[in-house]
């Protein structure tokens, strides 16, 4: 929380504080950066490194036996992400989604 707080929104310091705090660093750390570039979107983290990015990653780096021989892109996991999304709204929720008006609803 605190790489966070202190962080102030901020992509770059919330990471540098979260690496530099110690013990559970990349946790947390992995957590914030995700959800603040979740939030900037890949424009943004792009700005806030000053660098471009790949789209690709392979998860084969560090672990074996997924398709694709491991390599993923981050809008196929977004869409794995919604396809989880639809399931829990439809099967746990009882809901649906409205095509037209592209919500979910309950």
């Amino acid at each position: 929380m605190i790489s966070l707080f202190y962080g102030e929104g901020n992509l770059v310091e919330t990471i540098k504080i979260g690496t530099l705090s110690g013990w559970d660093s990349d946790n947390p750390t992995a957590t914030w950066g995700g959800m603040l570039g979740f939030i900037i979107g890949k424009e943004g983290v792009e700005k806030a490194f000053n660098r471009k990015f790949s789209n690709k990653f392979n998860i084969h780096r560090t672990r074996i036996g997924f398709p694709n021989n491991g390599i993923d892109t981050f809008e196929a996991m977004a869409q794995k992400g919604l396809h989880i999304i639809d399931r829990v709204v439809q099967d746990e929720m009882g809901g649906g989604l409205d095509l037209k008006k592209e919500v979910w609803y309950s």
